[in-house]
């Protein structure tokens, strides 16, 4: 779909569209081997067509001409990128919003970060607390920290998520009754699982 709106483009003849054109492939929008055979052909045919309308109406201005050269071969070199390194139907919309560098179970958060994580807690201590950083983030988006009591879901905290990157935390106060298997599920926006941490709760 994104190569047929550069061929639309690029039959149009219209030089404010070669900027459009360039920025769509400062986007790392990728392609497959034989898209980048058909844009190539789009890219001659627009040369082509540029060249005749330059001879018959006016003297062509080598300055314009040497960027449009460049431009072509720009728009060729991330084309090929694209086909030859990135599997095929991976492109902008399968990139994640963030990525989860780190997530604990801890005792406690100072200066936004975790302070004694661990796997086995004492419910004298009255709380425990879930920590997460994420970088980067490209997008601003949510996740959500799930608290079970063994299967059971005891509590479930949406934390909003900047850009560039971010740190969030959620916390739980426990009591004697509490005592046993734990776990924390860390989810994005689309309720896909991004990491289980597990703990316990004793004397």
């Amino acid at each position: 779909m994104i190569l047929g709106s550069w061929g639309s483009m690029l039959k149009t003849g219209m030089p404010g569209n070669l900027v459009q054109c360039y920025r769509l492939a400062q986007s790392r929008v990728f392609f497959s081997p034989q898209q980048v055979y058909n844009f190539i052909y789009y890219l001659q045919y627009y040369e082509s067509v540029s060249c005749m309308t330059t001879t018959t109406l006016e003297k062509p201005d080598i300055k314009i001409r040497k960027y449009s050269v460049l431009l072509f071969r720009l728009f060729i070199f991330f084309g090929l990128v694209g086909a030859l390194g990135i599997p095929n139907g991976i492109g902008l919309a399968d990139q994640p919003r963030m990525v989860l560098a780190d997530a604990v179970v801890c005792e406690s958060i100072s200066n936004f970060r975790p302070v004694n994580p661990a796997v086995v807690f004492s419910v004298s201590q009255g709380e425990v607390f879930c920590f997460s950083e994420f970088d980067p983030v490209y997008e601003k988006t949510a996740i959500f920290h799930n608290w079970y009591k063994r299967d059971k879901l005891i509590f479930s905290m949406r934390l909003v998520l900047s850009v560039p990157k971010w740190s969030s935390f959620s916390r739980v106060q426990m009591r004697d009754a509490d005592k046993g298997p734990w776990r924390v599920e860390i989810r994005d926006e689309d309720d896909t699982l991004l990491k289980t941490l597990r703990f316990s709760m004793s004397d």
